[in-house]
């Protein structure tokens, strides 16, 4: 639930979208393309999901305050996300 709100909001800032989640899921305001969805959901990966350094998805999330200390499993590289 919390990955796809993130992805959510995610795709709201970078399409200057407005939308809500609701208990159906989430609901956008305009319409947006296919192609447009794909290529957020990429970015998203790329910036969010995977290491850095190494490219590997796995890691380990800490919650500090505000931000996530995430901490790759394979190569050990941390870095922190707001």
């Amino acid at each position: 639930l919390e990955f796809r709100r993130v992805l959510f909001r995610s795709f709201l800032k970078k399409k200057a979208n407005t939308g809500i989640i609701e208990k159906n899921g989430p609901f956008l305001r305009k319409s947006e393309t296919v192609d447009n969805l794909e290529n957020i959901i990429e970015d998203f990966i790329s910036e969010c999901i995977l290491c850095p350094l190494c490219k590997n998805p796995e890691f380990t999330a800490e919650h500090l305050k505000k931000a996530y200390i995430k901490t790759c499993k394979a190569c050990g590289h941390s870095r922190t996300d707001l």
